[in-house]
């Protein structure tokens, strides 16, 4: 029993190290995202600032407007979720209910997470100048080089990744088995205490 229990809590930290990163890459996408919607509204953006809209008022603005969709994002992608557990029985396993402190805490910590990853972008579109309204083509002006931080990050996710998959490969060649039972035993468990 105790062997089962120290497999368990393994999936489970191991689950755990996929959220992590599945969190990061989010954040990243979301940054990257926004970022690219506020450079095609570069003109719209330098219009409001020509009629008196100040930088910190405008980077407020779209803080407001990413903290909204990732709200309605998280609010849908939940709902979707519990609408599919909701199909679960029908595969003859037990329905999971509605787990209102988990659906709370994803929605609350999508949220935070979009309203973080909106930061960035939004500072940065709000520095337009005004006088962009005034080009036929407004083009942002970008880096085209990779600053130092997101390099460092870079290399800091690429080393981890690869340490976590020397370690996995390297133990899954050490046991070339899986524990007998541990996924059935699972599911029944799951069955039974729903």
């Amino acid at each position: 029993l105790a062997v089962k229990a120290a497999k368990l809590v393994e999936v489970f930290v191991l689950l755990g190290a996929f959220v992590t990163v599945a969190m990061i890459v989010a954040a990243l996408v979301s940054t990257s995202t926004f970022r690219i919607v506020f450079a095609q509204r570069m003109r719209e953006l330098a219009l409001l600032r020509a009629v008196g809209a100040s930088r910190a008022r405008l980077a407020r603005g779209l803080v407001v407007e990413g903290a909204v969709t990732g709200l309605l994002a998280s609010s849908a992608g939940v709902a979707r979720a519990v609408g599919a557990g909701q199909l679960v029985p029908l595969f003859g396993l037990a329905a999971p209910g509605f787990p209102l402190t988990p659906a709370l805490v994803v929605v609350l910590g999508s949220f935070v997470l979009t309203t973080l990853a909106v930061l960035a972008p939004a500072w940065s579109a709000a520095k337009v100048s005004p006088l962009e309204a005034l080009r036929t083509s407004a083009v942002q002006d970008t880096k085209s080089r990779i600053g130092g931080v997101r390099w460092v990050l870079g290399i800091l996710m690429a080393s981890g990744a690869g340490v976590l998959l020397v370690n996995v490969a390297v133990e899954g060649l050490a046991t070339q088995q899986r524990p007998a039972g541990m996924t059935e035993d699972l599911l029944l468990r799951t069955t039974i205490s729903g």
